[in-house]
């Protein structure tokens, strides 16, 4: 089993109206809700790869009904405790006439003293049934997560287990000193990380392979959304694989998360850091979010996985 903490559920609402009129009443023509960026999409990526994730989080009123209604459908075990609060939101406002977006986020939702202590009970509860612990959040705006987030870390090393994150801001930084076994980083982590953006790709996997050896990380990903490429790096080795020619979207939000599940299931059935990499690369290449709930297919990445190219960094070697 993989344990997934979900520090950060919340939901995405879009409503259409033609010619929105202020202090007047709208009429929405056209209204979605869908899963917010989160690892909701880690579980359900290892769900699909016919891995077991058990999801522990906190929700609440209807954006926390929503999203456990998704993982159910999904059948993806999951144990969340409940608030009388929102959980986090956002609601865009689209009018299809003036062309025009207006979003309103209710961030709302804040994890207390007792909500801490309830997850990390449940934590403890189920730790010992799992073999790889996901930890993901998006910086919440007062830190509040910061102590959970190492509190999970040494949990997991006194069980013996390994720790994959998915985590941004001084999250990430912080976590990074507690030396989880593997990080999922995209383009928008290296300003926290200080790493310049470059186009001197010799220079910035220099500075990524130094961060994996400093905190002693065995697997540290990298998402080039701009190049369209997935790097894993390792502190002896770095191996790529190009989903860009594959990929019917590139900008999907969710895909940071999507591939966090992919690699702790990796992790789990402890593959072989080639195998790994054309797995990442298959899952980003056969995303596509327009097609929600069912953004992902099995056979998409099975077909990806066999026709992605494999590069070993600075040897030339290519599998």
């Amino acid at each position: 089993m993989i344990l997934i903490v979900a520090l950060n559920l919340f939901v995405h609402k879009t409503a259409i109206v033609d010619g929105i009129e202020i202090n007047g009443v709208n009429n929405i023509q056209d209204y979605r809700l869908v899963v917010g960026e989160s690892a909701v999409y880690s579980a359900y990526m290892i769900k699909l790869l016919q891995g077991e994730p058990y999801v522990l989080g906190i929700a609440g009123g209807i954006g926390g009904r929503y999203i456990k209604n998704f993982m159910d459908k999904s059948r993806i075990k999951c144990d969340l405790l409940w608030k009388d609060s929102e959980t986090r939101s956002e609601l865009k406002i689209i009018d299809s006439i003036n062309m025009t977006e207006t979003t309103f986020i209710d961030d709302n939702f804040i994890f207390d003293d007792k909500d801490m202590k309830n997850l990390k009970h449940k934590i403890q509860n189920n730790i010992k049934d799992a073999n790889t612990v996901l930890i993901s959040s998006k910086t919440v705006p007062d830190g509040a997560t910061i102590k959970i987030i190492e509190d999970i870390i040494f949990i997991s090393k006194l069980n013996n287990q390994k720790v994959v994150t998915s985590l941004s801001g001084i999250e990430l930084r912080k976590s990074l000193e507690l030396h989880p076994y593997g990080v999922v980083i995209n383009s928008n982590d290296l300003t926290e990380l200080e790493i310049e953006d470059t186009d001197e790709d010799k220079n910035l996997f220099d500075a990524l392979r130094t961060i994996a050896a400093t905190y002693k990380v065995k697997y540290l990903v990298y998402d080039n959304n701009q190049n369209k490429n997935i790097f894993l790096i390792s502190k002896n080795k770095i191996c790529s694989a190009k989903y860009g020619k594959f990929a019917k979207e590139l900008d999907v939000t969710a895909s940071k998360d999507l591939i966090a599940g992919a690699l702790a299931l990796g992790v789990s059935r402890k593959y072989e850091m080639e195998k790994m990499t054309k797995l990442l690369g298959a899952v980003k290449g056969s995303t596509q979010y327009s097609n929600y709930p069912q953004i992902c297919q099995r056979r998409d990445i099975d077909e990806l996985y066999h026709k992605m190219k494999l590069v070993e960094m600075y040897n030339s070697q290519e599998k």
